[in-house]
């Protein structure tokens, strides 16, 4: 059998798609940029209660507003001016007409359908049609039988579902978890010998031809329990974007922000396998902290199996990226590849399209640059990029050569070109550079081993009259080039969590390395922190549970640097072993044992 298409041309968004506020109005246009088409608010509200159709249905949002109508509303669906949208043959008649069936379907209506783009791929929301009315779609339509395979899982049908004699599915798999994973639908698929990916939500489409195989659970759908998830135009949901899953073809718009409840996403006792054992063939359902920290590790095989396909699951998974590229060579290597292949994939979530990625695009080229002459290739590095890095110094030095054949290609660079010389001790390329003399290259003077650095820069300082104004250069708000240049860059506090979760690896306002604003991290982006989810790595269940349980007050939260399974220690228990022998003083060294402790070394 042949693959059935679901989804129709009038499902592809354009950037021009997009409007820039509520009013009705666009803004003032920007020279050399078209413009979003525009929108009218109350249209949209009007379309959306079903109750008329707006006025110019050129626009995306319009079109959105009277999907989310149709489905929402029967009387809508069936009107006069509903049936004569659908009565065309273009894209966007089929869009209307899909909505509509949909929406027939679920009043345990079976629809006329005689062509297949107009096939609705979601038939089991806002709500679920009988088992019968399924059964019947089954019967008369072959080719929707995944569709009603899927309507099953939410609804229980395990029944119709054998009566289907579907192969196993992973999205339907995927359905019936997160309904239950006791459920039996779920059971009977994971139980199968070999798995498929037949259902795509991504474009609406059903592969019967050639269906990937053998397939497992990745999370790449969206469960009828996100779906009521809604967003007031002109935004999107604030973990997706425009091109995201959109199975009803409506873009989850509504009268009203709706956020969806979360399932508890914390990794608790016992838990923590899920962050360094390999990967099972089947993914978990939550997936940020452990794409978040596959990113900061710079794991390619890791990352690149929880990676979401078409975009970044949080902020703080970008900031990982960037520490990620900075640190690992084959991380920065495949993110170059992923720059020139798939673009748009590194764009933050609840951006439109039309807001673009060009700035995570810059800086993740910048972070490849600095690994890159940190790796002593700085081929295609030149003064005319607008990607040339700050940080080159650290996490790994480059060669004197490169510093100089890099100051000569690049001499806009020659400031932080100097502060490596300092650093990793190149005396002669740094006079050669003859730096103006700037706070960073005291600062960096100070931590030097070698005393020249400081006392070049005192004495050139004090023969020629320069004032300390004139050598500032950290302001109060900026602290990109001050923390770069700590002797700790990746600070590390003593707390052990019982339990984490994906924020815990966002660095708090007025927490260094971030300030009070907003200040870049050092490389790029914001700061994250990896700490506590590196610590929480190393507690057994024992230890992890006695801190739950002891530390409740806050919030399972042990802060000291001791071992974590030894919290309380009554000082006064004259049996404690424990205790004697922590007060125990230290023994001093004989001279023989401190002769023979020097022979052994």
């Amino acid at each position: 059998m042949a693959a059935t298409q679901v989804t129709g041309e009038g499902s592809v968004i354009s950037p021009t798609d997009l409007p820039v506020n509520a009013s009705g109005k666009s803004n003032k246009p920007d020279k050399g940029k078209k413009q979003p088409v525009e929108y009218d608010l109350d249209q949209c509200i009007a379309a959306i209660k079903g109750e008329k159709v707006p006025s110019d249905l050129s626009s995306f949002w319009h079109r959105r507003a009277v999907v989310r109508g149709i489905r929402d509303s029967l009387q809508f669906a069936t009107s006069p001016a509903i049936i004569e949208l659908c009565s065309g043959d273009d894209s966007q008649a089929h869009q209307f007409s899909r909505a509509r069936n949909a929406r027939l379907i679920m009043s345990d209506i079976i629809p006329d359908i005689q062509d297949p783009a107009t096939e609705p791929y979601c038939i089991w929301y806002p709500e679920p049609a009988s088992e019968e009315t399924y059964r019947e779609v089954a019967r008369r339509y072959p080719s929707m039988r995944y569709q009603v395979g899927r309507a099953c899982a939410t609804a229980w049908y395990t029944g119709l579902y054998k009566e289907l004699d579907l192969l196993p599915d992973v999205s339907i798999a995927e359905e019936a978890r997160d309904v239950d994973e006791d459920a039996d639908i779920y059971k009977i698929i994971m139980s199968a010998p070999r798995r498929y990916v037949i259902m795509d939500d991504f474009s609406r489409s059903i592969d019967l031809e050639s269906p990937q195989t053998p397939a497992f659970l990745n999370g790449n759908m969206k469960p009828r329990r996100a779906l009521g998830q809604r967003a007031l135009p002109p935004k999107n949901l604030p973990d997706t974007t425009a091109d995201d899953i959109d199975i009803e073809e409506d873009g989850f718009i509504g009268l009203q922000n709706i956020g969806l409840l979360e399932r508890d996403t914390t990794l608790g006792p016992g838990d923590s396998g899920q962050l360094w054992m390999p990967l099972p063939p089947d993914l978990p359902l939550e997936k940020r902290l452990l794409t978040q920290v596959a990113a900061w590790e710079g794991n390619v095989d890791r990352y690149s199996r929880l990676m979401h396909p078409r975009r970044l699951r949080t902020e703080t998974e970008y900031n990982c990226i960037l520490r990620g590229i900075y640190h690992h060579t084959t991380f920065a290597r495949w993110w170059a590849y992923q720059l020139e292949t798939n673009p748009r994939r590194n764009i933050l979530p609840g951006k439109l399209l039309s807001e673009g990625n060009e700035r995570e695009c810059q800086e993740i080229r910048t972070a490849i640059n600095a690994r890159k002459i940190m790796n002593n290739d700085i081929s295609g590095i030149n003064d005319d990029s607008d990607c040339l890095p700050w940080l080159i110094w650290w996490p790994v030095r480059p060669h004197e050569n490169t510093c100089n054949e890099l100051a000569r290609k690049c001499p806009s660079m020659r400031h932080q070109i100097a502060i490596t010389c300092i650093l990793c001790d190149y005396e002669l390329l740094f006079v050669a550079l003859k730096p103006p003399p700037r706070e960073s290259l005291f600062v960096a003077a100070k931590q030097s081993g070698n005393p020249f650095y400081l006392k070049f820069l005192e004495k050139f300082v004090k023969e020629r009259s320069i004032g300390s104004r004139e050598i500032s250069e950290f302001g109060p708000y900026d602290t990109t080039l001050e923390a770069s240049l700590q002797p700790d860059l990746e600070p590390r506090d003593t707390q052990a969590y019982s339990s984490i979760t994906f924020t815990d690896m966002i660095v708090p306002w007025g927490v260094h390395p971030r300030g009070e604003w907003d200040a870049p991290g050092i490389y790029g982006g914001l700061p994250a922190q990896a700490g506590v989810v590196e610590r929480y790595m190393w507690l057994s269940t024992e230890t992890a549970q006695k801190i739950k349980d002891d530390c409740w007050k806050s919030s399972g939260v042990y802060d000291g640097s001791a071992d974590t399974g030894l919290l309380h220690i009554d000082d006064d228990d004259s049996e404690n072993e424990l205790w004697l022998k922590l007060s125990r003083p230290p023994k001093r060294m004989t001279s023989f044992e401190m002769e023979d402790s020097e022979d052994e070394s």
